[in-house]
């Protein structure tokens, strides 16, 4: 049997009501419940004009099943979702980081497109601002520029051919901020694809930076894009829901 509790500052109605009602626990739902609807009378002199403000808009379906417990969910079970559902503080959705995760991206890179969106990668740039006295140098171009996030996976020269390879397809343009290209990036009728195409450049442009810093090794351009284009359809192979894969990744 379902007993009604209003939290509110009524409460000793409240333990006034449930002592009259000793043998049921409390007043059950049913108590305010007439033939023709609620009973909102009795309904106001329990809870109040507030309460029964609320349960005057609220349908119900009396049968004479027993009452039960029910969560304010879809489905009406309680979960620990929902629950965090309700207690959580929701941000407003972000149109760059709602194509970061998806069905037919890999974790690994939505979690390193996470990291690099909020620039929290190991380079050179980041190292020195928490006091790592390096000499920086990408080893991704001829000139050995000073490593950061944007020459690394945009303007340096590896970059700039990599995602040069694929903009045709796109008919995307270029930008002086990558963060600003992303968003762009993303916004056409063939996001699907171009998600999947932005983790694996970014994917493939770490793997061969680290290559270069640590095996003292890396590829060149030709050899990338065809590594961009074998995980791009190795990612799409795996979704069975998006388009087939289109002709320029199976050049």
């Amino acid at each position: 049997m379902v007993t009604v509790r209003v939290l509110s500052e009524r409460g000793r109605k409240i333990r006034d009501s449930r002592a009259r009602n000793s043998d049921n626990g409390g007043p059950a739902i049913r108590s305010f419940w007439t033939a023709s609807g609620w009973d909102l009378s009795f309904f106001l002199g329990q809870f109040g004009v507030e309460a029964a403000g609320r349960l005057r808009g609220a349908n119900l379906t009396c049968t004479s099943d027993p009452d039960s417990l029910v969560w304010g969910d879809r489905k009406g079970s309680f979960t620990l979702a929902a629950a965090w559902r309700c207690c959580r503080t929701s941000h407003p959705t972000s149109s760059l980081f709602s194509n970061i995760w998806g069905k037919c991206i890999p974790a690994k890179w939505s979690i390193l497109m996470w990291r690099v969106c909020h620039n929290r990668l190991p380079t050179d740039d980041t190292l020195q601002k928490i006091s790592f006295h390096l000499a920086s140098r990408c080893h991704c171009c001829q000139v050995g520029q000073w490593e950061n996030l944007q020459h690394m996976f945009f303007h340096g020269d590896l970059a700039v051919t990599v995602w040069s390879a694929f903009r045709g397809f796109f008919k995307a343009r270029m930008y002086s901020d990558f963060m600003v290209f992303l968003q762009r990036w993303w916004r056409s009728q063939e996001s699907h694809h171009r998600r999947s195409l932005a983790g694996a450049i970014i994917w493939v442009l770490w793997k061969n930076r680290n290559r270069y810093r640590y095996d003292g090794r890396g590829a060149g351009a030709d050899f990338l894009v065809r590594e961009v284009k074998r995980q791009f359809r190795k990612s799409l192979s795996s979704c069975r829901h998006l388009p087939a894969i289109p002709p320029w990744a199976l050049e």
